[in-house]
């Protein structure tokens, strides 16, 4: 069931506006309907939605973050990012949920965590690509506070 826009809270109208454009955007390109709004606010996020934002925001196709094998880095660094900011802004989301998101074992949940934690205080350029996706989503939140990142 979507949310009326008009009911949801003023910081989250950025965020619900954005994903009703996501919507229409899969829509549009790919004909399949997806509905991206979270059930409960707790945390304005999704899995997918943040998901979708790493693909867009660092051009690395959703298809290849979600399905792509060992190999090439940037998917992975995407996907690692991907999955850094859903645990950091889904605080209750587990990393057993986050496994079966990405069809991968909890420890590699693990592993990618540390990995990106251990760059993002380092100028590595990883460090920002998960500095320009964490601001879009704090945008989205209408949070006026900058990452806290660096």
């Amino acid at each position: 069931m979507k949310q009326d826009i008009s009911k949801v809270e003023p910081d989250f109208k950025p965020l619900m506006e954005y994903i009703r454009g996501v919507e229409k955007e899969v829509y549009n390109r790919f004909g399949v309907i997806v509905n991206l709004a979270v059930k409960e606010l707790e945390s304005p996020f999704s899995m997918d939605l943040i998901t979708y934002l790493v693909s867009d925001t660092l051009g690395v196709s959703i298809d290849k973050i979600m399905n792509s094998a060992k190999g090439d880095m940037e998917v992975s660094a995407a996907r690692h990012i991907a999955m850094y900011l859903i645990k950091k802004y889904i605080p209750k989301v587990t990393l057993v949920a986050i496994g079966r998101f990405f069809k991968r074992d909890h420890t590699t949940i693990i592993y990618a965590l540390d990995h990106i934690e251990g760059v993002v205080f380092v100028k590595d350029p990883v460090a920002e690509k998960v500095l320009k996706c964490e601001n879009i989503l704090i945008q989205l939140k209408g949070n006026k506070n900058e990452s806290q990142l660096h």
